[in-house]
């Protein structure tokens, strides 16, 4: 919050809030970390998003294969070949790279000084 200084009626200096909604521009430091916080929440979410966009591909393609080889296709592949796939396994990899990036990036907006305990 930022506060301006008026003189008081016994002539000394009082700090008061400064109006709502006229905040102060950032300068120095302080405009860096906020460009920082905002840049990196944006590569945040953009890690996640696409670490889910490949995990629900692997999900539908190992759901396709699990009801179809379970419902009427019993010569087709398995999930567990379809895992095991070049395709799917580079998806994963991606994927967790993605998720590697975000946490990383967390970290950079919510600093902790030991691992959660969970």
């Amino acid at each position: 919050m930022t506060a301006s200084a008026k003189a008081a009626g016994n002539g000394s200096a009082t700090t008061s809030p400064a109006a709502p909604g006229k905040r102060e521009r950032p300068h120095g430091y302080d405009q860096v970390r906020e460009a920082e916080v905002y840049h990196a929440s944006s590569v945040m979410q953009d890690a996640v998003f696409e670490a889910e966009r490949l995990c629900d591909a692997i999900y539908h393609a190992l759901s396709e294969a699990y009801f179809d080889r379970n419902a009427h296709d019993k010569d087709g592949p398995t999930s567990v070949e379809i895992a095991e796939s070049p395709e799917i396994r580079d998806k994963a990899i991606e994927a967790l790279r993605c998720l590697r990036i975000a946490e990383d990036y967390l970290y950079r907006l919510a600093p902790v000084q030991s691992d959660p305990s969970f």
